[in-house]
């Protein structure tokens, strides 16, 4: 597997454009077709203001914690968890801080792995409460 990783983080707008190559990666792709076959991950967000952010676009997980790419993963080659999702998404998501240590993550998105296209017509949504402080922090 083969990552050409691009990416440009400001400080009210950015992207990551993520191509991959080779057998591991058509896998990690759930072989897409077409000009898709290559996009690995593809977003771009927007700092709305300082406590909100908007993501749209395709990426890996909702939470961003799984990865795929062997740089990061030791273990990708026998990596089951990836084959058991949620990964594959195309997704808008906002990132609001509540403030006083508390987050929220809010998205909706085409089913897993059905990131090309939308077979079913209906759509997902998931949403994530957190709070970090100095000595750690819950999801």
């Amino acid at each position: 597997m083969f990552n050409l990783i691009e990416n440009f983080e400001g400080k009210e707008t950015g992207f990551t454009a993520d191509l991959i190559f080779g057998p591991r990666g058509n896998e990690a792709i759930f072989d897409s077709e077409g000009s898709l076959n290559i996009v690995n991950q593809l977003l771009a967000y927007c700092n709305v203001s300082d406590r909100f952010k908007l993501t749209l676009g395709d990426f890996n997980t909702f939470l961003g914690y799984e990865v795929i790419l062997p740089t990061s993963n030791f273990n990708y080659s026998i990596y089951y968890m990836f084959s058991y999702g949620p990964f594959s998404l195309t997704d808008l998501k906002a990132d609001i801080d509540l403030g006083d240590g508390f987050s929220s993550m809010i998205g909706i998105f085409n089913p897993t792995d059905f990131t090309d296209f939308n077979p079913f017509g209906k759509y997902v949504g998931s949403t994530q409460l957190g709070y970090k402080n100095d000595k750690g922090g819950l999801s």
